[in-house]
């Protein structure tokens, strides 16, 4: 049976290993925010005079969730003035086809041409 040294020993140990573990999360926390800080610059999110308390806020998880239903909430100018607009450009009616146009207006092959009249009669 252990006696209460080596029990409370054996509890100290355990509690000293949390603690590394714990102060090697909040380490790598601190590596990644001055990258999520220039992203959030970058990409408009946030501006210059506003780094370093963002910076100081990320250290803190409910303040990096307040953080981030704010930013899902947020739009650029320029993504702004892109609401509405069409994404890709169309293409131009001269060169696909489009549903209900008449056949005749196709730009046809000759095996098309051969079905067509084989199926008209023509």
């Amino acid at each position: 049976m252990s006696t209460q040294a080596e029990k409370t020993l054996a509890l100290i140990n355990v509690t000293n290993e949390l603690l590394k573990r714990a102060q090697a999360e909040k380490d790598a926390v601190r590596e990644r925010i001055p990258r999520v800080v220039e992203a959030l610059v970058e990409n408009e999110r946030i501006y210059e005079n506003q780094k370093e308390a963002v910076a100081k806020s990320c250290e803190d998880p409910a303040q990096v969730l307040d953080m981030m239903v704010e930013l899902a909430c947020h739009r650029t100018a320029k993504e702004a003035e892109a609401l509405g607009q069409p994404y890709k450009k169309e293409a131009s009616a001269t060169t696909s086809r489009t549903l209900g146009s008449p056949v005749h207006n196709w730009d046809e092959t000759e095996a098309g041409r051969r079905f067509r009249e084989a199926l008209l009669g023509s």
